[in-house]
């Protein structure tokens, strides 16, 4: 049964003659309150199928997680050994929102959701008797495993609990639909090992709005967050997604684009043809807009720099350098400094291409990842550490005179060396 014909029998459901409510027992901690819910109060005669949900109500900060969690997490699972005359029973999964948290790219749910499950019986028109028993992972400051179990029984009967059957409904439709039901078309999935990204191109006949991209290819495999641009009209989609772990043995892979209230997932095959971006603004914004704001951003980040105990010290370097050829022209003076400026160019220059180097080679490595390695952490501080007894005075290092009259003199002898020195330093 396709996603519309699900929503529409349960919308119908929700306008026939109430009865009682059929609920599992509640399991509830200050993470999650958790129940199962049936839209029937029983099994009608000639049933092959029932609507259930299992209601999962997050506590306030605290998340849980999609089929596919993202770079860390766990997604809910349901074993329902000890069931009677179950057959199967599908989860739907609504479609989730992006959780970011210390640079981590993760995806599920937060406040309440319903994930509707597809429950089709053994014997057609006959009692259910339902034995879940849930695994599930929350997080806020801490994660917390929770394994619990839920007990649900459905005997004969014909009635319909509308409070259920609505809220599955409301959750249904909004499971990403299948490509043949939605407006959104996935045209291109590429994956560049150069660049170590993935790129997804859709077109949809309506604009879009406050559009993601989740790509699965299993657990082995994750990515960050993705890089999206729209054409003039909005109607054309180009993601660049970056690859932070990768493995030959990915599963067959899925891509879902959610748009608002609108999403599609589709089976995707990888192609060798990287897309070209749309002529476009970027999706949240006016692309002149933010290229000024980055230039803005970086400007005043530059500002905060020059007052850091790193740099402070270089400038009073390169201040005395200044007084002391002061008596020379003033295109002299100038030009010392666009050496200074090429070299503080020059040594961040050498930094990216070290990074783009590690990456082609196929290390997976950002500038700043290496804050998340403990030992590198630990020589920083020390580093630090030593820093600032130096600049109380504990100890003094000093460099041979030859050198601080290179790097810092200015003299005629050192010439633009001495200044292209002072910016690499």
């Amino acid at each position: 049964m396709c996603l519309l014909a699900l929503v529409a029998s349960l919308v119908a459901l929700t306008f026939s003659e109430a009865a009682r409510a059929a609920e599992s027992n509640v399991f509830s901690n200050p993470a999650v309150t958790a129940r199962l819910i049936s839209a029937e109060d029983g099994v009608a005669p000639d049933a092959v199928s029932v609507s259930l949900g299992l209601i999962l109500e997050y506590g306030e900060g605290w998340k849980g997680y999609w089929r596919t969690p993202g770079e860390v997490g766990l997604a809910p699972e349901i074993d329902w050994t000890g069931s009677s005359n179950l057959a199967s029973a599908e989860i739907l999964w609504p479609a989730p929102e992006r959780f970011e948290a210390f640079g981590i790219e993760n995806f599920g749910y937060s406040g309440e959701v319903v994930l509707p499950i597809r429950a089709m019986l053994e014997d057609r028109g006959e009692p259910l008797e339902l034995r879940a028993r849930v695994a599930l992972l929350t997080c806020s400051n801490v994660c917390v495993p929770h394994t619990f179990d839920l007990a649900l029984d459905l005997p004969h009967g014909t009635g319909i609990d509308r409070t259920s059957a609505n809220a599955i409904a409301t959750f249904v439709s909004q499971v990403p639909a299948l490509p043949e039901e939605s407006d959104i078309e996935i045209d291109t999935v590429a994956l560049d090992a150069q660049t170590s990204s993935l790129f997804v191109t859709a077109q949809s006949t309506q604009p879009f709005q406050t559009v993601d991209v989740f790509p699965e290819f299993g657990p082995l495999v994750t990515f960050g967050k993705p890089e999206i641009r729209l054409s003039r009209d909005r109607s054309v989609l180009w993601a660049r997604i970056p690859l932070n772990a990768w493995s030959d043995d990915y599963v067959a892979p899925l891509v879902t684009v959610t748009d608002a209230d609108r999403a599609v997932t589709a089976p995707v095959v990888l192609s060798a043809d990287i897309p070209a971006p749309p002529y476009a603004r970027a999706a949240s914004g006016s692309g002149t807009f933010q290229l000024v704001l980055i230039a803005a951003i970086a400007f005043l980040g530059g500002l905060i720099l020059n007052v850091m105990p790193c740099v402070l010290p270089v400038l009073s370097i390169k201040l005395a350098s200044v007084l002391k050829v002061s008596d020379q022209p003033r295109c002299v003076i100038r030009n010392g400094f666009l050496f200074s400026a090429l070299g503080v160019l020059t040594f961040v220059w050498m930094l990216a291409v070290l990074v783009l180097v590690l990456k082609w080679i196929g290390v997976s490595v950002g500038w700043g990842i290496q804050f998340q390695n403990p030992i590198f952490v630990a020589l920083m501080f020390i580093v630090v550490a030593a820093f600032a007894a130096n600049l109380f005075g504990l100890f003094e290092i000093a460099l041979p005179v030859g050198i601080q009259d290179r790097l810092g003199a200015g003299s005629d002898r050192a010439g633009y060396a001495a200044d292209f020195g002072t910016g690499l330093l």
